[in-house]
């Protein structure tokens, strides 16, 4: 990733990553490599594999794409503008010399090859047309001349060179060469110069000859060259003395053009653009990697994304081997005791990430902040957090799936909302344990008086006191239940009477709730069974019999029913009495 501090990035033409700050210019590869500092003018595009720098309006040298440059700022090179560029593996420069320029030609360690020249044009398929310097005494006596990428003049087995009024460079193969009046081409490939007619019949009377001894050569728009022969032919030269059209006996004009040059292959990007209307973000393979959070994405290939967010530019790259993992108690099984639970959270994170933190996305989870202890090593890059967990309103005893929602802001970036799953469930802090479990009374009419403690779980860890609410219902034989008075003799201790009066059934059946803040019910039910005996055979009838009377837990299934909703959720497991 290239973080956002540019004014503007742009993919050069090798798709290497354009920085600009300030009106200035440097280089990045792909991987966020600093090739060329922020230093230039321009940097022109690479061609043969070497881009031409421009430094305080001047030329400064040129780099390959590795980023090694070749300072030719104090050479006193100059280059033709539109000629910054290397062909056949020379860069075309020239130096001033008492107001007069004098060319050159240097090779990619910035070695003269050849000689200096009156006039030079880039090399092509190999070759340059050059104006040479013919008497060293004269430098206004020049001569037109064609040279390889060695500086050697090339060399005709049919005519003179001295009798050579004109040669054009090199365009698809083929030059324009003028011998004593007579229009010829030349191919690159064997130097073999061939007459030029103005018809098909290749005659005699047919050959494009100039007008007179002297070449009628005038200068057009653009620097273009014009060339006029006999009978209604002419020849048009570009800036470089490339032939870009000609006409020949008065006939059609014809357009010499070069091939066109394939556009670079822009690789398939893996990134799609996604937007809420006013911010963007990056889809990858149809998952979104990154909400909607950049002002713009201005350029998508391959595998990477040049993003614009504050007003400043950054390349973000995909690694799409690198994930996110999140463990939550270390994706153990929770069991609540109490309204919160205390757990660890663990985020795993790629190796590329500099900086992260962990934002909780849900309202039952917060992130102790403070806690977090980043760790670094040969197995990877951890995060580690002490996270508290609100129970879930419909937790009840039985494993359920939950979900919690982390993102990761790291390195500028705000990640999307990873869901992690973990089971929990609602484990009973507190137990029933009846203190009187028989009574012998002298009479059915009576009340008994049922004591009970609240023993409390697996407390070698917990040292704090939970504000509960208990309660004693008895079930009536329609179903409804009855809200008993009971009276605590401390937190743990309560105890609640049961009237017996004129009962007519063998048992009562009661439940104690208990209730802490936030929590589930826990639902413990008990019943009292009555054992009264048979009148004894000319015993009173009038007279009150003694019964017996037992207190049980019930083994069947118990259930806990959620408050805060007020849902009622079966439990499977029954709840037994400690005695």
């Amino acid at each position: 990733m290239i973080e956002p501090q540019y004014d503007s990035i742009r993919m050069n033409n090798i798709g290497l990553f354009e920085m600009h700050n300030k009106g200035k210019v440097g280089l990045c590869d792909r991987a966020g490599k600093e090739l060329l500092p922020i230093e230039y003018d321009t940097i022109r595009p690479f061609h043969e594999g070497y881009a031409v720098l421009y430094k305080d309006e001047v030329f400064h040298g040129f780099a390959n794409i590795e980023g090694e440059v070749v300072d030719l700022s104090q050479s006193g090179y100059y280059l033709i503008p539109e000629v910054d560029y290397f062909s056949c593996g020379r860069l075309l420069t020239y130096t001033i010399n008492k107001g007069r320029r004098f060319y050159r030609y240097i090779d990619t360690k910035a070695n003269p090859c050849g000689g200096t020249y009156a006039e030079a044009h880039p090399f092509a398929d190999g070759y340059a047309s050059v104006l040479i310097f013919a008497n060293v005494n004269d430098l206004d006596e020049v001569a037109p001349d064609m040279i390889d990428v060695n500086g050697t003049p090339i060399s005709f087995e049919t005519e003179k060179k001295s009798n050579m009024s004109f040669v054009s460079s090199f365009r698809n193969g083929s030059a324009v060469v003028v011998f004593r009046n007579k229009f010829y081409t030349m191919t690159s490939d064997n130097l073999e110069l061939q007459p030029i007619y103005s018809d098909s019949l290749r005659s005699r009377k047919s050959l494009v000859l100039s007008e007179s001894p002297i070449l009628d050569i005038s200068t057009l728009h653009d620097n273009k060259t014009l060339i006029k022969a006999r009978n209604k032919s002419a020849f048009i030269f570009d800036k470089h003395l490339r032939l870009e059209e000609y006409t020949l006996g008065g006939g059609a004009r014809v357009e010499v053009r070069d091939p066109e040059e394939e556009p670079r292959v822009m690789p398939k990007p893996c990134f799609e653009v996604c937007s809420d209307g006013d911010k963007y973000g990056l889809v990858y393979n149809g998952y979104e990697v990154l909400p909607p959070q950049f002002d713009e994405v201005t350029h998508v290939e391959d595998h990477f994304a040049v993003v614009r967010t504050n007003g400043k530019y950054g390349v973000l790259t995909i690694e799409p081997n690198s994930n996110f993992e999140f463990y939550l108690n270390n994706n153990d099984e929770i069991p609540f005791r109490h309204r919160q639970q205390i757990v660890d959270l663990k985020a795993v994170l790629p190796k590329c990430i500099n900086e992260a933190i962990v934002i909780s996305c849900s309202d039952d989870c917060v992130i102790d902040g403070a806690s977090l202890d980043p760790i670094d090593n040969y197995e990877g890059k951890f995060l580690k957090y002490r996270c508290t967990l609100k129970i879930p309103s419909d937790l009840s005893n039985t494993l359920t799936d939950h979900s919690y929602q982390f993102r990761v802001e790291y390195d500028g970036l705000r990640s999307n909302v990873f869901d992690v799953h973990v089971k929990e469930w609602y484990n009973k802090y507190y137990s029933v344990s009846m203190k009187s479990q028989q009574f012998d009374l002298a009479s059915y009419t009576d009340e008994i008086t049922i004591e009970f403690d609240l023993i409390k779980e697996e407390t070698i860890y917990d040292h704090q006191t939970y504000y509960k609410v208990v309660e004693v219902y008895q079930i009536m034989d329609d179903g409804s239940q009855v809200l008993l008075d009971h009276h605590d003799v401390n937190d743990l201790h309560y105890y609640f009477k049961l009237s017996l009066d004129k009962i007519d059934r063998p048992r009562i059946n009661f439940i104690i709730h208990i209730t802490e803040t936030g929590c589930p019910t826990v639902k413990y039910p008990f019943v009292a069974n009555f054992e009264i005996p048979e009148p004894v055979e000319g015993e009173d009838s009038d007279e009150p019999r003694r019964a017996k009377v037992t207190v049980e837990s019930v083994k069947s299934s118990s259930r806990i029913i959620n408050t805060m909703p007020d849902m009622i959720m079966e439990v499977e497991s029954s709840i037994e009495v400690v005695r």
